[in-house]
């Protein structure tokens, strides 16, 4: 298959791709952060989605953080983002 940032079947990759870019190409501004806030309880999630907002600095639903925009930070608020309001830093 090549190299991708997805381990899936072609089909499926295309697709998650175009989500990517949908929900985290417009974020990137001047400054290069993101506010990302916890909309949702961690109660009941997978232990990878709980390290995933650990590691975003997010542990109380409400709670704001800035991040950097880089692939690392994209691919958890990804890998998460039914839990979490993403926005624009200004």
């Amino acid at each position: 298959m090549g190299s991708s940032r997805f381990n899936l079947p072609t089909w499926l990759r295309i697709n998650a791709e175009r989500v990517w870019k949908r929900s985290l190409g417009n974020y990137m501004n001047k400054s290069g952060k993101i506010r990302v806030t916890l909309k949702s309880s961690l109660h009941g999630r997978l232990k990878k989605h709980k390290a995933c907002l650990k590691g975003l600095g997010l542990s109380r639903i409400g709670q704001t953080v800035e991040v950097m925009n880089t692939p690392e930070n994209c691919g958890m608020i990804f890998k998460v983002n039914y839990l979490l309001r993403v926005e624009e830093c200004e």
